[in-house]
């Protein structure tokens, strides 16, 4: 071949490969572009209006009713849990596409797209086309499935998508005896056969209404909430509502303006329960009731006082005739202390400091019903800016498994008497001596 043919030659392998090069480049960049995209086009969780699957083995249909509220409207009828709702319209917003494998597929049955895929459907508020997604069969190398977007791209997503979409019906169903948010809950009202709890909220504050007036634990308000809202029928154990010769119910719970029933009659460490004013019942698991079954006293608040250590400008112990009087420095970094009338001395600052800390922390092992059971023994009152921040008086209680305890009461929660181990509340002094500086 002459030289010249040989130029020809070279030239057009050159266009060649610059053509293949273009061709190629966007394709690569599109494929870049698709991979990691929204596998459905974006739309906001609360414009959702009805879900419709239609797999081999399940199909259902969820409609909202009011926002935050869904139905089970198929393959039956029934309350639809939002949380579950939620959890597979998220799954659906963040899908992403793994990898683009063709822009559409006339033969989609080959990506098992066919009769046998798995399709889900949203309608949307102000969006006639809503939302569709097929999703086919397993990757022959990988966990993701292949799938068909509602412009008919043929892509890969993970396989956990097709298990959030063809779950059964049952699974969305609203199982919980009191379907509320515990954060959203005010009230409580517990009966049980040893008594009434009804327990409160304003604000961040718990109290009691029943069995007495006082002071809730906030910890413990919070957890029976938490076990109430959570009590839930087992799956498959529906059942008519009983008639009014049901077995007596054990405990009644009330909140959110629901009222749910348990009842005394057991089978197996199950027990039968319904809602009030509806065909719905089921059994529910001993185990999920006992928090709703601790004794009254378990909620009443054991924090004996209750103030800040910076806001303490003095502090007076009588226990007799002794007064011993601590008084903070204006510029709150010292602390002088007198005997009676006696003149004020200097005293060791981080002793004071670990004595409100002490105070302030301390906790009551129970709750003691009725008066002290004997005189007290002292008063230990603090005094801040605005007045008194706390009064606690103190008395002997027999010893209780070898561990040495006394009763507190304080004038904040009138009635209330504490059991506080001795150990946790002492000890408090009683001469500026013991508030003295530690040698080294």
């Amino acid at each position: 071949m002459s030289l010249r043919g040989i130029a020809v030659l070279l030239l057009i392998l050159a266009v060649l490969v610059l053509a293949l090069v273009r061709l190629k480049g966007p394709k690569e960049e599109a494929a870049q572009v698709a991979a990691d995209s929204p596998v459905l086009a974006e739309f906001a969780e609360g414009a959702v209006r009805s879900i419709r699957t239609t797999c081999p083995d399940t199909s259902f249909e969820i409609r909202r009713e009011a926002p935050g509220r869904f139905r089970l409207t198929a393959p039956y009828a029934a309350d639809a849990d939002p949380r579950e709702v939620r959890t597979l319209v998220e799954a659906l917003r963040g899908a992403r596409v793994r990898k683009l494998i063709a822009p559409s597929a006339p033969d989609a049955a080959a990506f098992g797209l066919g009769a046998e895929a798995c399709s889900v459907r949203l309608e949307l508020d102000s969006d006639a086309a809503g939302r569709t997604l097929t999703i086919g069969r397993s990757s022959p190398v990988g966990y993701e499935r292949y799938a068909r977007a509602g412009d008919g791209r043929i892509v890969f997503v993970e396989g956990s998508l097709f298990t959030a979409v063809a779950r059964p019906a049952d699974a969305f169903e609203e199982r919980r005896l009191l379907p509320l948010d515990p954060s959203a809950v005010s009230r409580l009202e517990i009966e049980r056969p040893q008594g009434k709890v009804v327990l409160v909220r304003a604000g961040d504050v718990w109290r009691l209404e029943a069995p007495v007036a006082d002071l809730a634990d906030p910890g413990e308000a919070e957890h029976a909430v938490r076990a109430a809202t959570s009590v839930q029928l087992e799956r498959g154990s529906k059942a008519p509502v009983p008639a009014t010769s049901a077995p007596e119910r054990r405990i009644a719970i009330r909140a959110g303006g629901v009222t749910a029933y348990v009842a005394t009659a057991g089978v197996g460490g199950r027990r039968l329960a319904w809602r009030e004013n509806g065909s719905w019942a089921g059994l529910v698991a001993d185990p999920d009731l006992a928090d709703l079954d601790r004794p009254a006293t378990a909620f009443r608040d054991r924090q004996v006082v209750n103030f800040s250590s910076p806001d303490a400008g003095s502090v007076v112990v009588t226990r007799g005739s002794s007064v011993l009087t601590l008084v903070r420095s204006a510029d709150q970094m010292s602390w002088t202390a007198r005997e009676g009338a006696e003149a004020a001395a200097s005293v060791d600052a981080s002793r004071v400091a670990a004595l409100l800390d002490r105070l302030r922390s301390v906790r009551a092992s129970e709750v003691l019903e009725g008066s002290p059971p004997s005189p007290p023994t002292g008063t230990i009152a603090v005094t801040g800016a605005a007045g008194e921040l706390a009064r606690a008086s103190w008395g002997p209680l027999p010893p209780r498994g070898g561990e040495e305890s006394v009763w507190v009461s304080t004038p904040a929660r009138a009635g209330v008497v504490f059991r506080v181990p001795a150990a946790s509340f002492g000890p408090i002094p009683l001469k500026r001596a013991d508030l003295a500086a530690v040698g080294p």
